[in-house]
């Protein structure tokens, strides 16, 4: 049904549903089920396929009489590039309810339940109702060719040269888009000069002595129903005449407008849907649903535009099998003119011809790019073409690489270069199709200059003027730095028309130096003293409150860097400072150690006081053996004083711990025990621990954690078994009982690998008999069972190995021969 209850007819339904493909210059997207979560692609919406049946699929059906499917409309939409809310303003500038499009949008949101509600039965010609593309838009998706950007450049047909060529034709890059950037006017105002047809719906408004308002459409016959006036033929009329027929038809119904005491005016609110074909030299050939608005521009941007081989200076409207006008989109791309763009009409045929003469500017032009000519134009129109010369360009000649006519052609003569000097030779040589014309940039090699670099506040190039010195170069560069060596500048001087190269060392203080003349390319360097001059460091380290390293400085005493790193802490005991070496001769000394008292340190006088450190000395402060951190031992679970607890010597044992927590509660569940060390599980029997056992009961070290639970009650199985279960555990009861209570051993599990991890951490493995394995081993409350999986052999490792035991069996069949051949030698 329409928005007004009318059935959809089978025109209408394609019409509206080819819509969806109206825009297809937007970026494309992907049309996926709702299986997965959508994604996107830099930043662009996604379509999702409804798995229920939507009104929009039976709808589209019926009036084609054939199978539509979501996905079909899905691809509609995913090619169309619109989002949700592009689709929702265009059902809502239609007049239709703006969230008719859900169903196919909904699960961005994560609303799966949307999904699954049939949307309205009026989706199909909502969802449409902003453009049309073609009638063949809902054949299968592998039906039609693939839209611009939904493929990528390796499923791309063209030619790597062809790709190339896209890239610089002049003009291509207008119809880059094909989807809103052309869309037309679809709802109303249209100017005056529009015509009306069937398909467009009219808005009669009346005003003064009678307030009506009638939204009627233009009927197939072209004519309109309205209310007291019957039916008026406006098809072919434009707006204005269709205003003026109105009202003087309305004189003999309506006394006042005669005397100006009713007003009635007329507006489109909707415009109608043209088909028009689109022929020859365009990237996607076919019939295009556009507005009645449209013009040959917006049907050709539909089409994706002229190929690289398609003319833009020649673009035909033929109407009736007459021609009726040619345009040349020149106009609008060099200056914005669009007065030779014609509006369309039903049936309309637009033809892109073979270009006739292209011509390719590259190099030094303000628009490099490949332009098309017509006859009788020459060097100087396309030079305006390409704006003209960049400011680098060489002003002596340019190139022309020129493919010769079939008819100057001879043996090894096909193509040749053409050097035209400028500005006189341009009008001398006439461009010819294929020809590519070069401009030459100016060469890089920069004169006039020198340069300056390193410890200066200004580096870089200077002017090169009369009667430069290095003073005055130093002067322009703001000077030299704090620890600029001024007294070694070098300057790297270039020998002409050789390879070679000059170095001068100057000392600024001298007048001579400083008055050194510079010449062209001269190179100066002013060195950094810090680099032959390292300051360096002094490392403080061991019993200090802030262990770092210093920067060395002329005087610097123990004390300092000591001070620097904080001052000392309370168990600091012993200073010693690393020196290396610096004899004149090899010896085997590594290091020289000097003990300074750390009374003296901490008295800040005397020896510590007096000593002066030497770049690179390492100061390492001893702690006494006597300070030590206190060692943490967390204590968790039912105990009857759990805690934080620091061990009191270093053999303190397990029981002594459980002793100080004050033992366990009554609920604590004993084999639950659980010792913690650097986060693995030390498994320990904890009634063994506290019964002395010298094995159990072992020592604890800083951060090792003792925990005790509950009775869990029951034994998990878990591993290749039918179903991870919890087993209420019960004395006696064997391991194929807990394995038949989770489903038995599953495909993928070998009944023979078994593990046993108990609460306390210790993990066992089943006994072996000959034939079958233990099926009594420990298991208590808390215990995990965990069948392993076994492991398959392929075929061919199967054929492998036998292949191997042939080969091993024939080689000692063979030793066994040659040794009774021996033997009988004998």
């Amino acid at each position: 049904m329409s928005r007004r209850g009318a059935p959809v007819s089978r025109t209408r339904v394609v019409a509206l549903l080819s819509v969806a493909v109206g825009c297809l210059t937007a970026p494309p997207l992907v049309a996926q089920s709702t299986g997965a979560p959508p994604t996107t692609r830099g930043g662009a919406p996604q379509v999702v396929i409804p798995t229920a049946p939507t009104a929009a699929q039976e709808a589209a059906s019926r009036a084609l009489g054939r199978r539509v499917s979501n996905e079909e409309i899905g691809a509609l939409l995913t090619r169309s590039g619109l989002s949700e809310a592009q689709v929702r303003v265009r059902l809502e500038q239609a007049g239709y309810d703006g969230r008719l499009a859900e169903p196919f949008f909904t699960a961005m949101r994560g609303d799966r339940a949307a999904l699954q509600r049939p949307a309205d039965s009026t989706f199909v010609a909502a969802l449409l109702a902003s453009e049309l593309v073609s009638a063949d838009a809902l054949q299968p998706a592998d039906a039609t060719a693939a839209t611009p950007g939904s493929a990528s450049r390796a499923s791309d047909p063209r030619t790597a040269a062809e790709r190339a060529a896209d890239a610089t034709v002049f003009g291509k890059a207008l119809f880059a888009d094909r989807g809103a950037a052309f869309d037309p006017v679809r709802s109303g105002p249209v100017d005056g000069a529009y015509r009306l047809g069937p398909g467009d719906v009219v808005q009669v408004v009346l005003t003064g002595d009678v307030e009506a308002t009638h939204t009627v459409d233009v009927r197939p016959d072209g004519a309109v129903l309205l209310p007291r006036l019957g039916q008026v033929g406006v098809s072919g009329l434009t707006v204005e005449a269709a205003r003026t027929t109105l009202r003087t038809v309305a004189q003999r119904s309506y006394d006042g407008i005669a005397a100006g005491r009713v007003r009635l005016d007329l507006a489109v609110t909707r415009v109608r849907t043209i088909a028009v074909l689109v022929v020859g030299e365009v990237e996607h050939p076919g019939t295009y649903a556009v507005s009645g608005g449209g013009t040959v521009l917006h049907a050709l941007g539909r089409a994706g535009g002229p190929t690289v081989r398609g003319s833009f200076r020649a673009v035909e409207l033929r109407r009736g099998g007459a021609l009726v006008a040619t345009i040349d989109l020149y106009d609008l791309l060099l200056r914005g003119d669009l007065a030779s763009d014609k509006r369309l009409e039903q049936g309309d045929v637009i033809h892109v011809p073979l270009a006739a003469r292209t011509v390719g500017m590259v190099g030094a032009f303000r628009r490099p790019s490949t332009f098309e000519l017509r006859s009788g134009e020459r060097f100087a129109d396309v030079l305006r073409f390409a704006g003209g010369f960049s400011v680098d360009a060489a002003a002596t000649r340019v190139q022309v690489d020129r493919v010769l006519p079939v008819a100057q052609r001879s043996a090894g003569r096909t193509r040749v270069l053409l050097d035209v000097p400028l500005p006189a030779g341009l009008d001398t040589v006439p461009l010819l199709d294929g020809d590519v014309v070069t401009a030459f940039h100016l060469d890089e090699v920069r004169r006039n200059h020198v340069a300056i670099a390193g410890e200066v506040h200004m580096p870089g190039r200077y002017e090169l003027t009369a009667g430069l010195t290095v003073g005055d170069l130093v002067t322009r560069a703001d000077g030299a730095t704090p620890w600029a060596l001024t007294d070694r500048v070098k300057v790297v001087r270039t020998v002409p028309r050789t390879g070679r190269a000059e170095s001068f060392s100057l000392d600024l203080a001298r007048a001579d130096d400083r008055a050194f003349r510079l010449q062209e390319y001269d190179s100066v360097s002013v060195l950094d003293g810090r680099l032959l001059y390292p300051g360096g460091t002094i490392t403080v380290s061991g019993a200090v409150h802030a262990p770092r390293r210093v920067a060395h400085a002329a005087g610097l005493t123990l004390v300092d860097a000591i001070d620097v790193a904080g001052g000392l802490t309370d168990e600091a005991q012993v200073v010693e400072v690393s020196r290396r070496p610096r004899a004149t001769q090899y010896t085997d000394t590594a290091a020289v150690v000097l003990r300074v008292p750390v009374a003296a340190v901490r008295a800040r006088a005397g020896e510590a006081q007096r000593f002066v450190l030497e770049r690179d000395d390492q100061v390492q402060v001893r702690a006494s053996p006597g300070y030590r951190a206190l060692a943490p031992v967390t204590v968790s679970g039912l105990f009857t004083y759990p805690g934080t607890y620091f061990l009191q010597r270093d053999s303190e044992r397990l029981s002594e711990l459980v002793a100080r927590a004050g033992g366990l509660q009554p609920t604590a569940y004993r084999p639950s025990f659980r010792l913690i060390r650097g986060g693995r599980v030390v498994a320990v029997d904890l009634d063994r621990a506290l019964a002395q056992d010298a094995q159990a009961n072992i020592g604890l070290l800083a951060g090792d954690q003792v925990r005790v639970g509950p009775d869990p009650g029951v034994v998990y199985v878990t591993g290749a078994v039918e179903r991870q279960v919890a087993v209420p555990y019960r004395r006696g009861l064997d391991l194929q009982a807990y394995l038949a209570a989770a489903g038995g051993v599953s495909q993928a599990g070998d009944a023979n690998k078994l593990l046993i991890e108990l609460p306390s951490g210790e993990v066992l493995r089943p006994r072996r008999g000959r034939f079958v394995i233990d099926q009594h081993p420990t298991i208590t409350g808390g215990s995990t069972i965990t069948v392993l999986t076994r492991r398959e052999k392929t075929p061919g490792q199967w054929s492998q190995q036998l292949t191997t035991i042939a080969q091993v069996a024939t080689s000692l069949v063979s030793l066994v021969l040659a040794y009774v051949a021996v033997t009988q030698n004998d």
